[in-house]
């Protein structure tokens, strides 16, 4: 599914309509995952997504506008966003 077409799809959608309403990525973050998971993320997680949205950014030169887009396709291929308890 990481690769899938489809899901990158999504993930960019998702992303655009997150940098559409929030300036800042904790926000985005935040909301990606209330709407991929259902739930609001937690201090660990946001510092882990963050530490490496920071990684990517810096080491890997991915821009800032990509980072949420990248956050969403993780999210989006979850076991959590898959199956349900």
């Amino acid at each position: 599914m990481l690769n899938s077409e489809r899901v990158n799809s999504a993930a960019k959608a998702v992303a655009a309509d997150l940098a559409d309403e929030y300036v800042d990525l904790d926000t985005q973050i935040t909301a990606a995952f209330k709407r991929a998971l259902g739930r609001v993320p937690s201090i660990v997680e946001i510092e882990a997504l963050l530490e490496l949205s920071d990684d990517l950014n810096k080491n890997h030169s991915v821009p800032y506008t990509n980072l949420i887009e990248r956050i969403c396709l993780i999210l989006l291929n979850l076991n959590e966003t898959i199956y349900l308890d």
